[in-house]
């Protein structure tokens, strides 16, 4: 049904009070005469444009709430996809914590192994310097007649030793470094792609949430009423 014809049965219905407000009224009865004909015609225009006009309202209480139906559908979609990037989030953050501590471990067993190679640099340090020591007390208790000989084999004994020393802490502080970059390095590149997701999972939210608010801001469509 059109809106001219909505507004015929609305015309047809005021014609009728009218027609009803300008009959002749019976004295002491509280009654008053109409033309019969035109309120029988008055009445069969209404009656022929009613079944439109209910038609009309009918679609429009069914296209109603299947609007409402399909908006509730959406919000609830909207909202499962937030909560399943909800859990996700909380799952990458579970992980990006993992990591951490993974990190946080290798970096501690990095220290102790470096610890452990310096204590054994020490030990060994030590344990040359013990014996070249007690070589060089052997010595002096051999002739004079080797001392020189025996003098030049100590300084050519302490010269290697200390040049074992060295060459035993240099490689000590590069397995060190090693270890340390490898570590931050490691760390640092899982902490990256962690950012790199949590970042791709807020722009999805942020989406979804504007999605739903443009939904619930949308307002559904209100039947008019016409005043007299």
């Amino acid at each position: 049904m059109t809106q001219a014809q909505s507004l015929d049965v609305l015309n047809l219905l005021e014609q009728l009070e009218e027609s009803v407000l300008d009959g002749t009224r019976v004295p002491l009865s509280g009654r008053i005469l109409v033309r019969e004909n035109d309120l029988l015609d008055l009445l069969d225009d209404v009656r022929a444009g009613l079944p439109a006009a209910i038609q009309q309202a009918q679609q429009i209480l069914e296209r109603q709430a299947q609007i409402l139906a399909e908006a509730q559908q959406q919000a609830q979609a909207i909202v499962a996809q937030a909560q399943q990037e909800r859990a996700l989030l909380i799952e990458q953050n579970s992980i990006r914590l993992q990591v951490e501590r993974e990190a946080q471990q290798l970096r501690q067993q990095t220290q102790q192994e470096c610890e452990a190679l310096r204590q054994q640099a020490i030990a060994e340090a030590t344990q040359i310097r013990g014996e070249a020591q007690q070589f060089q007390l052997q010595v002096r208790q051999e002739t004079d007649s080797s001392r020189q000989q025996t003098q030049a084999e100590v300084d050519q004994l302490r010269s290697q030793t200390q040049q074992q020393l060295a060459e035993q802490r240099q490689r000590t502080l590069v397995e060190c470094e090693e270890l340390r970059r490898g570590a931050d390095s490691y760390a640092d590149q899982v902490l990256r792609d962690m950012e790199q997701r949590l970042t791709q999972m807020m722009q999805i939210i942020r989406n979804g949430r504007q999605a739903l608010n443009l939904s619930e801001n949308t307002p559904p469509p209100t039947a008019r009423r016409r005043s007299r």
